[in-house]
Parts: C-alpha cells; structure tokens; sequence
C-alpha cells in the first residue's frame, strides 16, 4: 500500500526519492510521502503523484524547472529532515547547488571592520571609489570655483590614446580642472584602517607622475588631493613628492600611488592628525580648504549623491546582510564566506592560505597580492566578487573584473586552476564557477595586462532586481557557469 500526504508550508526540503527544482517560488509546497511498499505499483503511483504535483504548481502559478525522480529505495520521511539548514537544489546548470542561510555566516557577516565603524550611516562610504571620486571632485570644483577643461583644452589633451588602446573622448580629458590656465588633476581617498600594519592610512592611486623609467610626459600642472574623513573633507595641494610610491609593473601603466600612514595603534582622529602634519610639515604641501560635514558646500555634495540616477536603487542594499559595509571589507567577508563554503563541499579536503609567496620579479608578495584566495589540496581556487548595480539605461548589471586569464600572447597565463564567481544581490549572494575557458573574457586594452580581464553580465531591461538576477544566472549557465552555492538573505 502507497499513501502520499501533501501539507502547505514554507520551505522545501528534497528527500532521497525525489528532488525539486524551484525558482521564484511565492509560495512552496513540501511533500511528505509515506511509502510502505517498494512494488513497481508504487513507483508508477509515485510518478502518478509526481504529475498531480506539477499540475499543483501550475495552479499557484509558480514556475517549475525540473521534477527527477531517483530510482533509489523508497525511504520514510521525517520532520527532522525539514530543519537541516543544508539544503540541496539542482539548479537549470544541471549541478547541485548548495543553498545556506545566512546566519550560518553571522560570525563573518558581523565583522564591519574598522574602517566602517567612524563612517556608520554615511552613504558616502558605501558608494563605489570611483563614483566617490567623482563627487570629491566637484566638491575641489566649489571650493576652487572653476570648471572642467573647455572642449578646445580636451581637444588638446585627447590627442593621444587611453591606457585601454582607444583614442581619448571629449570627456576624458587627461586633467580635471583649469585654473588660472594650469592644469590641475584630482584624488581621493578615504582615511581607512590598514589592518595588516595596525594603522589608518590614505591611498591616492593611479597618479600619472612624469618619472624617469616610467612615463616621460605629465598630463597636469598641479594635482589636488582630497582626504576624505568621518570629521569632514581635507583638500590639499601636494608637492609632487610627499608619499610618492611605485605599484609594481602596475606603475607603467596606471600610475604611482601617495601612500601616508599614521602612527600604529593610533585612533582615527590621531592618524588623521599624523597623516596631515606629515603632509603639512615633514612635506611641503598647503591645505587649501577644510570642509565640514555641516558645511554648505559638504550637504551640497551629499544632495547630488542623493540626486544621482542610482541613489535610489541602492537603497535596496541598506537592510540586508553585507550592505553597510564599504567595497574593499566586503569583498574580504565575501571571501571568507566562499572558503567556508568549498569547506562545507569538501569536508576531507586540506585548505591552505597562500602566504609570503615570491613574485616571478623576485619580489615577495603581500598578504593582500597573493596569486590565489585559498588552495583545496593541489587545485588553487581564484574567487572574483562583484555587486549587482543599476545601469542608467534602465538595467541591472554585474561586472566581474581583474581576471588575470587568458593573457597567453603577453605570456602570463592564469595562476590559479579553478575560477569562482561571487554575485552579490539584493537576493542573496550567489557562488557559481567559471568553465576553464577564459578568452571569451572582455580585453581592457593597455590595462589588461597588469589589470586582466572582466565579465559584464547584463539582465534582462525594465525588471525588477530579483528578475534581472535570475537573467543574469541564466546567462552565465549559458557560458557554461556551474552553481555552487547560495547563500540567502531571508
């Protein structure tokens, strides 16, 4: 005798005889199937049952993916089997699929970092570098009160070509500022905890210093650094000398960086006082303006962020998991999660760390510059993350980028044997590998060489983030992508 029971909850866990495939479930169906005979009658009323259960799913107008039916012995369900919080799906890619809540991470999820703490609730620090950067700018545009390059000076400066191989537009010009007919470039950076030396510090990247070995021709006159602070904004005029620091083979091509850091195991407001009176006096740079959270000038700056076309979409981030979080601590959290992860898929496996490798230059790597994530036995595993963002053109996109792959005409191969991607969503965060094929990947010109490759996914236009997601799944399976894991939100 063959009896089935179907009760209406909340969650679907599948069982040894038969697995179910959902997505974009509004509401979930489980079955609990008794089974006391293991007769070809049984299993034939077992399809039987498996086929009123699709016309089930139709009813609530969810949509199904697959119903397989495994020909192992019929085993008894149990209420135990709904509360394992390790649940396996087979996802359109034909893998199984790890799906995890996450409070299974909360140990990871709570570390915010030090470098959040000064900044909570500022949406400022959660906006990417490069869209800060470009608000700080026009911050350094009030306080100077000039304008960018005319079209006749960008005319001259886009002349040459961009470090992606392409000729320089209108809008990229090779200065950001004129001022009394100097031309003057902008960076930012904000004052951040460097963990690894147990002090803050602030970074200015991709600086285009005429240096001898390096780069012949200087693009600007003067060059404007901002530091942005929990206190308020610092603008000064550097020297062209104070912190200036090579990047490796990146300085050819990028820039030097303008490192100064604080004293070890000061507070924020000492390293920012550090930091300034080593500018100001050890240097000979000049503070131009001091601009506080209060002022005029900096909620006029946090006015346009909220104006801007994405502001609003990124609110969707602000109560779940990982939101509050600025960039750089959450991809090292992401990280985290997704070495946890290959753990829970690999429990026998040795895991190791690389550290104090050697460069092919002879040079020893840093902690945050090793050639790999993590190593699972012999197989060294590379892990990109990227945030899924609203595009202007009415879209969602996620971009994958300095994928060091694929490179062999320039002679630097791949260093690592597995490639995951990590798709950071209102939904959840999203754990796929990439199929060992890697020229199909975007080229960035001059840059792929020290930068790599990247990955645009688009997803579908005028859909909801949820929609968009599920698109951009589905076009990664298409490339080949397999699903490992998912970790959700709710």
């Amino acid at each position: 005798m063959t009896m089935f029971t179907f009760i209406a909850i909340a969650v679907t866990i599948p069982v040894n005889a038969i697995t179910i495939t959902i997505t974009n479930v509004t509401v979930v169906i489980i079955v609990t199937i008794i089974i006391s005979t293991r007769s070809k009658a049984a299993s034939s009323s077992l399809v039987a049952a498996s086929a009123g259960l699709g016309f089930l799913f139709k009813t609530w107008s969810l949509k199904m993916i697959g119903l397989h039916l495994c020909r192992c012995a019929p085993s008894r369900c149990s209420i135990s089997a709904f509360i394992r919080p390790n649940l396996l799906i087979q996802p359109p890619c034909g893998h199984r699929c790890l799906v995890l809540p996450a409070s299974q991470f909360q140990h990871i999820i709570d570390d915010v970092g030090l470098s959040s703490l000064p900044y909570s609730g500022d949406p400022l620090a959660l906006t990417s570098p490069s869209r800060r950067g470009k608000l700080l700018e026009s911050l350094v545009r009030d306080v100077l009160g000039q304008t960018p390059p005319t079209d006749r000076d960008a005319d001259v400066s886009s002349s040459g070509c961009c470090v992606n191989g392409r000729r320089r537009g209108h809008h990229q010009a090779g200065w950001d500022l004129t001022v009394n007919g100097r031309k003057v470039e902008v960076k930012a950076s904000q004052l951040c905890f460097d963990v690894h030396n147990s002090t803050w510090r602030v970074c200015f990247a991709c600086v285009k210093f005429a240096r001898e070995g390096y780069r012949d021709f200087q693009p600007f006159d003067d060059l404007y650094l901002v530091i942005y602070s929990p206190s308020g904004f610092y603008i000064l005029l550097h020297d062209q000398q104070m912190g200036v620091s090579t990047a490796g083979v990146k300085t050819r091509i990028r820039g030097h960086d303008i490192v100064v850091r604080g004293s070890r195991n000061e507070t924020w407001t000492d390293a920012l006082s550090t930091i300034l009176h080593k500018m100001l006096r050890k240097g000979h740079c000049k503070l131009v303006a001091h601009v506080s959270m209060k002022e005029p000038r900096a909620q006029a700056l946090y006015a346009r962020l909220r104006q801007e076309s994405t502001a609003a979409f990124e609110k969707v981030y602000w109560d779940i998991p990982l939101g509050r979080m600025n960039p750089t601590i959450r991809g090292h959290r992401i990280q985290q999660i997704g070495l946890e992860i290959d753990r829970l898929r690999n429990p026998s496996a040795q895991f190791v760390i690389p550290t104090d490798e050697i460069a092919e230059s002879g040079v020893r790597r840093g902690r945050n510059n090793a050639s790999v994530d993590w190593v699972r036995d012999d197989v060294k595993v590379e892990l990109k993350h990227a945030k899924v963002r609203y595009y202007p053109r009415d879209e969602w996109l996620v971009e994958f980028s300095r994928i060091k792959a694929g490179m062999a005409d320039r002679q630097q191969m791949q260093l690592f044997d597995e490639l995951w991607l990590a798709m950071y969503s209102p939904c959840g965060l999203h754990f796929l590998k990439h199929p060992p094929c890697y020229e199909s990947l975007s080229s960035r010109g001059l840059r792929t060489e020290v930068d790599g490759r990247q990955l645009v996914v688009y997803g579908s236009r005028h859909a909801t983030v949820s929609d968009a997601v599920e698109s951009m799944k589905l076009k990664l399976y298409a490339r080949g992508c397999t699903s490992l894991a998912t970790v959700r939100w709710q």
